[in-house]
Parts: structure tokens; C-alpha cells; sequence
């Protein structure tokens, strides 16, 4: 069995809240790889970071960039530092052409794909997370993307979400039951 952690790096003088702080990065790797030491003969414990890639903001930190871990997940989440996965700032939505907004998302995954520094993409559509949903066919406005990652790392994965629901406060999607958790069979019966 292999099970990775990876928590959201820290940014240059960047803090939304959502990612540990660059004073947090020696304890995080030190506890993950005591937990690598100590249940290596039961489990493969991999370290890992995700990394916020942002166009035209030169934030992503050294530090995290060149560590020694088992893999980099590349992910966006800010648009021009705008955090479109962020309900508080929902409302930016409406100030916004979806199509464009939804080209901008996929040329920014381009570029962080033909960056070469990610073993692996996260949320690769986590634009929708709101369902602000283009007009345009989503599959050609992401063909380029999905060319520049096979082409830069063949055997990169692709990290979607399903989406069945609204924004959760637990983060998690899928078939809800009355109290809000996710149902995992009818969800899986529902992705297939």
C-alpha cells in the first residue's frame, strides 16, 4: 500500500490562510518522514507538496521547489491572485466572461504544465467548483492543456473532482445524505 501527504505550500509573501507557513516546512517533512520510518514495513508513506501555480506571480518558494520529496502536485487556484475557489470572493463570478475566464484557467495549466516542475496536476477542473460553466465545449478549451501534460510528463496524472453538489464546509463532494456526509457507493455508482 502507498499512501502520500501533501499539504498546500507555503508562498512568498503570500498568506491567504489556507497553506502552512514557510516557519511550518521543517516540522511537516520531519513528522511525515518519522511516520516513513516508523511504518515502512507495513506502508510506503510518500512526502509531498502541493504547490499553488500562479501565472505572472513569481511566488512559488525555493525552498519547497528544490526539497527532497517524493512529488510536486501542481495546482491553480488564483486567477491574476484572484482565489476563484474561495467562497469569499464568489461574488468576483459576476465581474467576469465565464468562456474567457474558462480559457485563461486552461492556458494558466498550460504554462504550469510546460514548466516542467510537476510530477502531477491537481484539480484539474476545479474551475467549476461553483459551476461557472463555459458555453463553449470545456473539452476543446482544455485539449492544449491536456497536450502539454502528456507531452512534458507522460505518465503525469490528472486529478479531477466530482462535483454533485454545492460548495461543501468539509470540502468533500459527492452524494450527501441528510446530515451533509458524502454517501461514497451512490457517489461512485453516480462518477462511472
Amino acid at each position: 500500500d502507498i499512501f502520500g501527504f501533501s499539504d498546500h505550500a507555503p508562498i512568498t509573501n503570500f498568506n491567504d490562510g489556507y497553506r502552512m507557513d514557510i516557519s511550518q516546512v521543517d516540522e511537516y517533512e520531519k513528522s511525515i518522514l518519522d511516520f516513513k520510518a516508523k511504518y515502512s514495513s507495513q506502508i510506503d508513506i510518500k512526502l509531498a507538496y502541493e504547490v499553488d501555480f500562479m501565472d505572472n506571480f513569481n511566488g512559488l518558494e525555493g525552498r519547497i521547489m528544490d526539497a527532497k520529496v517524493d512529488y510536486l502536485i501542481g495546482s491553480v487556484h488564483f486567477i491574476s491572485k484572484w482565489g476563484f475557489d474561495n467562497p469569499q470572493f464568489i461574488g468576483e463570478y459576476q465581474n467576469k466572461d465565464i468562456d474567457m475566464l474558462w480559457s485563461e484557467y486552461f492556458q494558466i495549466i498550460t504554462k504550469m504544465a510546460n514548466s516542467g516542475k510537476f510530477d502531477i496536476v491537481g484539480h484539474f477542473d476545479l474551475l467549476k467548483v461553483f459551476k461557472f460553466l463555459p458555453k463553449k465545449d470545456i473539452r476543446l478549451m482544455a485539449k492544449d492543456a491536456i497536450k502539454a501534460i502528456k507531452k512534458e510528463v507522460p505518465s503525469m496524472y490528472i486529478i479531477t473532482d466530482l462535483c454533485f453538489c454545492e460548495y461543501t464546509s468539509h470540502g468533500h463532494c459527492g452524494v450527501l445524505d441528510k446530515d451533509g456526509n458524502v454517501k461514497n457507493d451512490e457517489t461512485l455508482k453516480n462518477s462511472a
